[in-house]
């Protein structure tokens, strides 16, 4: 019995960690690859005053409710989408984990939800000015 809880814990501990850096990812490309901007460099900035994020200010839904979705820097909003896709992805991801395991198929799951996602959140902006969901 013991080592069932163990096991769910561990999942639910990776299945969150590994959910909020892909939700911080798609967070990410869905904001940079339909501008034509690299996903790769330079490091995540604000889009309002472009200074660099730092790093404390990066962990996924946390540092958004810590700073009340905001930058820390000139103070303006960064949208709730933020929030939502970082959400999104770390519910989706611990729920794959917990049913599924650290399987092929859980990790295969995984993959395919953050390429639909991605596809759904970019075509929904499509023709939108705001950052919103």
């Amino acid at each position: 019995m013991g080592d069932v809880i163990i096991e769910y814990l561990i999942r639910l501990f990776v299945g969150l960690l590994l959910g909020g850096i892909l939700g911080s990812f798609l967070t990410m490309l869905t904001y940079r690859w339909p501008r034509g901007k690299s996903i790769v460099a330079p490091r995540s900035y604000c889009p309002a005053c472009q200074k660099k994020i730092d790093w404390k200010d990066m962990v996924p839904v946390y540092s958004y409710l810590m700073l009340k979705g905001k930058c820390s820097n000139c103070k303006k909003p960064y949208g709730r989408s933020y929030l939502v896709i970082e959400t999104v992805s770390m519910t989706v991801t611990t729920l794959v984990f917990l049913l599924y395991g650290f399987t092929f198929q859980a990790f295969m799951l995984i993959i395919v939800f953050g390429v639909l996602y991605t596809i759904g959140i970019i075509m929904d902006r499509q023709g939108k000015d705001k950052d919103l969901i």
